[in-house]
């Protein structure tokens, strides 16, 4: 018997809300689903939501008839972390799943997930080492989330392997976790105010798991939890690379002005606008990469108009704060601002 199977039988188990956010992803079901019911989990303890963003596939009659017992919110497209708050309010689960449709599970990924939380009182929020879709193996490496001071997310690698073998490798401490799949302590989505729809796609998650760090819960990557990913798969085609490059370049500005403290502000705000500016010059530089330099100054104007409701925000999420910005950014590995400028610039 493995150690996952040990853990399900010595556990007193709670209910779990997986809560998908769907928007014309019917290809995406036909793996997806089947391989979340076979989780080694009892399944009248977990239950399954999909949030439909308004496809126009035929998703909702899949799964309607697929998989009659999924409970499915039928809603406008008010995008992904609104879509999340939507399952959340008919979700019943101790935990929340919150998973996107593009993934393939290992069966125990969720027991490895849980377990953080029974050993330690303060966590909130775990996340799965996630793989290529068509992994197989021992990975290599730990690619550990990070998100630098000067605005930006990055990833530092550690190694996996020792002599051919996986080291054993226990939860990590980090700064974020992404919404690609993360498990949720209900009382922690409750005491922040869920998702911020101010963000329609990219940066809700890290949005998210800064106000939990905010709030003063533990944040760990768990590397026996293994989860695989067609990384962006689920994007809506109609979104070109600039419509991209926009909205990420205008949520990092939201995210920092709504998040970090006053101190912080004062900081790394002026490093991050020369960051952005030299990032803007270096586009115009490159004739194929003009349109992205419009799209940032677009974003950086964007962003200032919406200053009133960030500014609204920001006092908000100021209130819940118990733990300082220079204790959230300790759990940035390898941070340098020459790395930030060799990889935003350069």
């Amino acid at each position: 018997m493995n150690c996952a199977n040990t853990n399900l039988i010595t556990m007193k188990l709670p209910l779990i809300s997986t809560i998908f956010v769907n928007y014309n992803g019917r290809e995406h079901l036909g793996y997806c689903l089947p391989s979340l019911l076979k989780t080694n989990y009892p399944k009248e303890k977990l239950e399954v939501i999909v949030v439909d963003n308004g496809s126009q596939d035929d998703s909702v009659e899949f799964i309607q008839q697929k998989y009659p017992h999924i409970k499915i919110v039928v809603s406008t497209n008010e995008g992904y972390g609104t879509g999340i708050n939507k399952g959340f309010q008919v979700s019943r689960g101790d935990y929340l799943a919150i998973l996107n449709l593009d993934i393939k599970f290992h069966p125990d990924w969720l027991i490895h997930l849980l377990t953080p939380f029974r050993q330690e009182k303060n966590v909130g929020i775990t996340g799965p080492l996630l793989l290529e879709f068509d992994f197989k193996g021992i990975p290599q490496e730990i690619k550990i989330p990070c998100f630098s001071k000067f605005g930006y997310p990055y990833s530092h690698t550690i190694p996996h392997l020792a002599g051919g073998q996986a080291r054993p490798t226990g939860p990590i401490e980090t700064i974020w976790v992404p919404g690609a799949a993360m498990l949720i302590k209900r009382e922690l989505f409750k005491k922040i105010n869920g998702f911020d729809p101010i963000y329609f796609l990219y940066y809700e998650d890290f949005d998210f798991c800064f106000r939990a760090r905010m709030a003063g819960y533990k944040i760990l990557l768990a590397p026996k939890s293994a989860i695989y990913h067609k990384e962006s798969a689920l994007i809506d085609p109609v979104y070109t690379p600039t419509e991209k490059v926009f909205l990420t370049a205008q949520n990092s500005i939201i995210t920092i002005l709504k998040n970090y403290s006053l101190s912080s502000l004062i900081l790394y705000l002026p490093l991050f606008c020369l960051l952005r500016t030299a990032d803007i010059i270096n586009d115009i530089l490159h004739p194929t990469h003009r349109t992205f330099a419009r799209a940032k100054v677009k974003a950086c104007w964007s962003a200032f108009r919406k200053i009133g409701t960030i500014i609204t925000k920001r006092r908000s999420v100021q209130k819940i704060r118990v733990t300082s910005d220079k204790e959230i950014f300790k759990f940035n590995y390898g941070e340098s601002l020459l790395k930030t400028i060799r990889q935003k610039i350069f």
